[in-house]
């Protein structure tokens, strides 16, 4: 599948071409490879084979293990590995590593003090105009009112604000 026309087919498979699965290969397959004890061991390549399919096609582990002809724990244990190896080896590489200086943790700066909304002018004005709706006699329901901090006469206050209580 590297040569010729099967090089299509190979970057449609593996979502990379033959020698950047080669230089891939060679970061890892050294965390990749193993002794053979009792049975022959997977080679380094079909691991990585395993599990660039698996990350790329979304496919089940049992039928990436199917199309591998090898058994489902050991292609479970085969990707395990695997992402742990290209992990270790890349994370340096692609991975910018925090400093101490200039680094500011994104989740501890307060939401409002950033002017950032959850929705958009248009849904507000639809929120808004809905809320007139269900407070009206034509859409309120029995049990809205009953609802814990919700209470009639605080929502026609905010819709008298807005200046929708004609709708009403």
């Amino acid at each position: 599948m590297r040569e010729g026309d099967q090089q299509f087919f190979f970057f449609k498979f593996y979502h990379m071409s033959p020698a950047l699965f080669d230089k891939l290969l060679g970061f890892v397959a050294a965390d990749l490879t193993q002794q053979h004890f009792i049975r022959e061991p997977l080679e380094p390549g079909e691991r990585l084979a395993i599990t660039l399919s698996y990350l790329a096609s979304g496919l089940d582990i049992c039928n990436v293990a199917l199309a591998y002809r090898v058994g489902i724990e050991t292609a479970r244990r085969s990707i395990h590995v695997t992402c742990r190896a290209i992990w270790a080896r890349l994370k340096d590489h692609f991975m910018k590593q925090t400093s101490g200086q200039g680094h500011v943790d994104p989740c501890y700066f307060p939401l409002q003090g950033s002017q950032s909304r959850n929705f958009s002018a248009d849904a507000a004005d639809a929120r808004t105009l809905f809320s007139a709706y269900f407070c009206s006699s034509a859409g309120e329901v029995p049990w809205q009112w009953h609802q814990p901090g919700v209470s009639k006469q605080g929502a026609l206050k905010r819709l008298e604000e807005q200046r929708l209580h004609p709708f009403c």
